[in-house]
C-alpha cells in the first residue's frame, strides 16, 4: 500500500505529465492520497513509523519518505 499525505486541499506547482500519472495510480488503487493533511511528528513505532497528523489520527507505515520541497524543515526534523 502506497498512502501520500500532502498539506495543501490540492496539489501545487505539480507538472501536468506527473498529475496524470498520479490520478491514474489513485483510479488503480495503487496509491492512496490523504490530502490537507499537516504531520505533527513522525515516531518510531516497533519496526514501523508511526506517523501523527495534528487532527489527532496517526498511522502506521513501513517506510516514510519525505519529499521537502527547496527548504528543509530543520525545527520539524529535529
Amino acid at each position: 500500500e502506497v498512502y501520500l499525505s500532502y498539506r495543501r486541499p490540492k496539489f501545487f506547482r505539480i507538472n501536468e505529465t506527473n498529475m496524470k500519472i498520479l490520478e491514474e495510480k489513485v483510479k488503480e488503487g495503487k496509491i492512496t492520497l490523504l490530502m490537507n493533511t499537516d504531520i505533527e511528528k513522525v515516531e518510531a513505532s516497533g519496526e514501523k513509523v508511526r506517523v501523527v497528523f495534528k487532527d489527532g489520527r496517526s498511522m502506521e507505515f513501513d517506510y516514510v519518505f519525505y519529499c521537502l520541497g527547496g527548504r528543509s524543515p530543520v525545527g520539524f526534523l529535529r
